[in-house]
């Protein structure tokens, strides 16, 4: 099955991508660019966040008797039709993605993956500068680390966003996005 296929029918899937950290992702596709598809994220049947994943590292879309038997479930309690785009996030382009994630002063958690290596970062996104994302870490006591970091944004390969785990974070706490602070290459 076809990522376009999945989401013309919103479909709930499982996307298998090649051979990364999270290689398999569930859930319903809410919107597809050329470079990125933005996924519903399921915790088991209850809708929890979302998930932007850039498309080049999806293999293929899954949508066994397992996941059929999940669509209807989801289907037949109601989940699937109230399933909504975030407000205010544009795939479009990385560039409209950045942008909109800045703009909803939310945390997330960004990854970059490769076939040998991963690394994730719980952050603050901040903007975009000279092709790199920033980035304004923090740890699993929320605490933030002292310097906002530049990661190269052709290297992103999800990011996760909206969830119960980071709205608790960010509840718990809370960052100031306007307070200025020294940025650095990571």
């Amino acid at each position: 099955m076809t990522l376009s296929k999945a989401h013309n029918a919103s479909l709930c899937v499982e996307l298998v991508r090649k051979g990364y950290h999270l290689d398999e992702l569930d859930g319903v596709i809410l919107k597809l660019s050329s470079r990125w598809c933005l996924l519903a994220s399921l915790d088991s049947l209850d809708p929890d966040g979302y998930w932007i994943i850039r498309r080049d590292t999806v293999r293929h879309v899954r949508y066994r008797r397992f996941e059929a038997f999940r669509h209807r479930i989801l289907r037949a309690n109601g989940t699937i039709s109230k399933l909504r785009l975030p407000r205010g996030i544009d795939i479009a382009t990385t560039d409209s993605l950045v942008t909109s994630l800045v703009s909803q002063r939310r945390y997330a958690i960004v990854y970059r993956e490769t076939e040998s290596e991963w690394w994730s970062l719980h952050a603050a996104i901040l903007g975009q500068e000279r092709g790199g994302l920033l980035l304004h870490g923090f740890d699993g006591a929320g605490v933030f680390e002292s310097r906002i970091r530049r990661y190269p944004v052709a290297d992103i390969t999800c990011i996760r966003f909206g969830g119960r785990y980071l709205r608790e974070y960010q509840s718990a706490s809370p960052y100031d996005y306007d307070k200025p602070r020294p940025i650095t290459v990571a």
